[in-house]
């Protein structure tokens, strides 16, 4: 593979890890449905594989060429900066599930 196309694919996996984490989150944010705190955290389990899959090769890259390398760097920022995310997520969900939600009903 090129140096340009893994880098166009690492960016898209990071860019679908972050939506799809986002999804997520908002959708338990939103309902307060149990299930979705153990998909959240099988997401996490199989988008940090699978982005570790991709960073890898680019920090070889990064190691190994001297060309586009300002490219390289901005994809590994970007594959970084779900980690970030991710902890403030984590955040808000721990204060979430040490909310209680009431709901009144007229009859």
């Amino acid at each position: 593979m090129t140096v340009r196309k893994i880098s166009n694919n690492a960016r898209i996996v990071a860019l679908i890890s972050f939506l799809c984490g986002t999804g997520i989150f908002v959708l338990y944010f939103l309902t307060d449905a149990f299930f979705l705190l153990f998909a959240g955290v099988g997401f996490v389990i199989i988008a940090g594989l699978v982005n570790i899959i991709y960073f890898i090769p680019i920090l070889k890259q990064l190691l190994t060429t001297k060309d586009n390398r300002k490219s390289l760097y901005i994809t590994c920022g970007l594959m970084l900066m779900n980690i970030p995310v991710l902890l403030v997520y984590y955040w808000f969900t721990t204060i979430l599930l040490n909310t209680m939600r009431i709901t009144f009903v007229n009859e």
